[in-house]
């Protein structure tokens, strides 16, 4: 676990599972020219206030209606 090359095997490997995983493919998540802005809507006690957040969001064209957000 010391050496650094173990490290990026195991990371690869995670990394090899997860899209084996969610049928990714190479290539499918191209990089997005320009600037890219990400933002938080909230900080909730409960998923409910999320799930009502969420809806909310989404009939503003804020969110994409695929997009999972916990």
């Amino acid at each position: 676990m010391k050496h650094s090359s173990w490290r990026q095997n195991l990371a690869q490997g995670h990394a090899n599972g997860i899209a084996k995983a969610f049928s990714l493919t190479p290539g499918q998540n191209k990089p997005v020219s320009g600037t890219l802005y990400k933002v938080i809507a909230g900080s909730l006690k409960s998923k409910e206030n999320g799930d009502e957040l969420k809806a909310f969001l989404r009939t503003k064209a804020i969110i994409l209606p695929t997009l999972a957000i916990y």
